[in-house]
């Protein structure tokens, strides 16, 4: 009995274990389906998937259906308004109410040179050339800058000395035909008189190396003991063109206390027009050394000198005491023709 038992449960594990393993061994027919079925899913995708539309690029040329409207035109750089151009007036000057260049030249052998490098604008360099032929090289040797400026400011031309030497000076003119040439080398002239009268020769300049507390001494004591009028480059001299000119014509005109003397635009509107026979124009009604250029301008400029017996006129005349004077009239009168 034992033995049947054996050998039968041996015949039934042999049978048992041939099915496991007939289980286990998948066919070839399922393996070739199932690579089918992944190939089909990438390149054939069913139609219930919908196939994505094609983005156009760049250069793809629009459909008649939906044109593209041609791009507007980018203007360039020199097509657009200048910095000036935009600015209203009184953008164009600084807080002090002085002019912001436009660009900054070095002078060398009388010649521009751009301070980075750059070109020289031929605009400012053409005006540059006809001061140089109004105000000759030698009579203007401080002058080693030249800064174009936009006179749409209400100011056309300006000098003025460098705070680290008073023997360094800069001249500011129109560059941007704000004003007729006629006027503008008149302006010329003008600023030239304020290189005349306030260089170092007619105003002894304060030593720049002197540290602020040691500036502001000698400062202040020059102011207390200059007398009728004090400049921002200092005294005038004795012997000063200056001092001559505001004894003969401003003592008058300016208080005993210096500090209240008033030097305004709108002062000099109310001089004017209070003494219009002592001055040539308004604005030299302003202050001495505003008078001292006006009337050097005037001076230049008039064919014949009047013999008016008027204060203006004989301001006109002041100069022709000083015989170096009545020889830079004539180097300025002979100047080529603009």
């Amino acid at each position: 009995m034992q033995k049947f038992i054996i050998s039968t449960a041996k015949q039934l594990v042999f049978v048992f274990t041939l099915l496991l393993i007939a289980c286990t061994i998948p066919t070839e027919a399922p393996l070739e389906t199932a690579q089918a079925t992944q190939v089909v899913a990438k390149v054939a995708p069913t139609e219930s998937v919908p196939t994505p539309t094609t983005v156009p690029t760049k250069t793809a040329q629009p459909t008649e259906a939906a044109p593209t409207p041609a791009p507007t035109e980018t203007p360039t750089e020199t097509s657009q308004p200048t910095e000036a151009d935009a600015m209203p007036s009184s953008d164009l000057l600084d807080e002090a109410g002085d002019p912001l260049p436009l660009e900054s030249y070095g002078v060398e052998n009388d010649e521009l040179f751009d301070l980075d490098d750059d070109t020289v604008d031929p605009v400012h360099e053409q005006v540059w050339e006809r001061f140089s032929a109004v105000i000759p090289l030698e009579l203007r040797p401080e002058i080693l800058y030249f800064e174009p400026i936009d006179g749409n400011s209400g100011v056309d031309g300006m000098v003025y000395p460098s705070e680290y030497d008073p023997y360094i000076w800069t001249v500011q003119l129109d560059v941007m035909e704000s004003v007729s040439q006629k006027d503008l080398e008149r302006t010329m002239i003008h600023e030239f008189a304020h290189l005349l009268t306030l260089r170092p020769a007619q105003i002894p300049p304060f030593d720049p190396m002197l540290d602020q507390e040691a500036y502001d001494a000698a400062y202040e004591d020059a102011r207390a003991s200059c007398g009728l009028y004090f400049q921002p480059e200092g005294c005038p001299t004795e012997d000063a063109y200056l001092t001559a000119f505001i004894d003969l014509f401003w003592t008058d005109l300016i208080p005993d206390d210096i500090d209240k003397f008033v030097s305004t635009d709108d002062e000099g509107d109310w001089r004017f027009e209070e003494y219009p026979d002592r001055f040539v124009t308004w604005y030299a009604a302003t202050q001495p050394s505003e008078d001292i250029a006006e009337s050097f301008a005037e001076y230049v400029l008039a064919d014949t000198l009047s013999t008016e017996n008027t204060e203006a006129a004989a301001k006109i005349r002041f100069f022709d005491d000083y015989p170096e004077l009545q020889q830079i009239r004539e180097m300025i009168r002979s100047a080529d023709p603009s």
